[in-house]
């Protein structure tokens, strides 16, 4: 054999994509979409949802996640508030996202 081997290393990070969220509501749940994340590396592993609640609110994993380069998450709460969601894409690498992406909910009764 001629012993050839070739290693990869990825240290890119991933890119989390682009939120779509209603701007105003007055039901729950709510739905967040998303498209555009992607790893151009060892692939994307996962996207996840974090959340704020309020502006003095703490972020707070929503412990959702999706595997693909575009789709969506249902988030609902009991508090009537404004809301503040971010995304968080991880390769298969464990490289991480940057750069969060957001979107506001003003939820209304």
């Amino acid at each position: 054999g001629s012993g050839d081997a070739t290693t990869l290393y990825d240290t890119t990070a991933p890119t989390a994509g682009k939120l779509t969220s209603p701007t105003f509501t007055r039901t729950v749940p709510f739905t967040i979409t998303y498209a555009g994340a992607g790893d151009g590396g060892s692939g994307l592993k996962h996207v996840r949802l974090w959340a704020k609640i309020g502006f003095n609110g703490s972020w707070q994993d929503t412990g959702q996640t999706q595997p693909g380069a575009e789709g969506s998450f249902t988030y609902t709460s009991s508090q009537t508030d404004i809301f503040f969601f971010y995304l968080q894409a991880e390769d298969n690498a464990g490289n991480m996202s940057v750069t969060p992406t957001d979107a506001i909910v003003f939820r209304k009764q």
